[in-house]
């Protein structure tokens, strides 16, 4: 399964599919998603202090049980915003990385 499949709706049976049909995924889902996602965009597991799976699991369950809590007319601007700033943070990260390399 790659990213791409998880996205088509016209495949049935994939992660995505089955979130959409249940509204809240579990963490086992969310890890899923993540990883197919991280395929891109490899994260070099052997220099780090965490193993990839304590990661994952770690960081999906706090995401569920935010979402869990927030009222649910708020949900999806919570989840935007936190995107936005993720993607925020991962870009200016990048953006150290390769001016430390130069």
């Amino acid at each position: 399964m790659n990213w791409h499949s998880l996205l088509s709706c016209g495949e049935e049976g994939t992660i995505l599919n089955t979130y959409m049909n249940s509204k809240i995924p579990t963490v086992e889902q969310l890890v899923e998603v993540a990883r197919e996602v991280e395929t891109a965009d490899p994260i070099d597991w052997a220099e780090l202090n965490i193993s990839e799976e304590h990661a994952y699991m770690m960081i999906a369950n706090q995401v569920l049980s935010n979402h869990l809590l927030q009222p649910s007319n708020t949900n999806e601007v919570v989840m935007l915003a936190t995107i936005t700033k993720l993607t925020v943070e991962n870009f200016i990260l990048n953006i150290k990385l390769l001016q430390a390399t130069r």
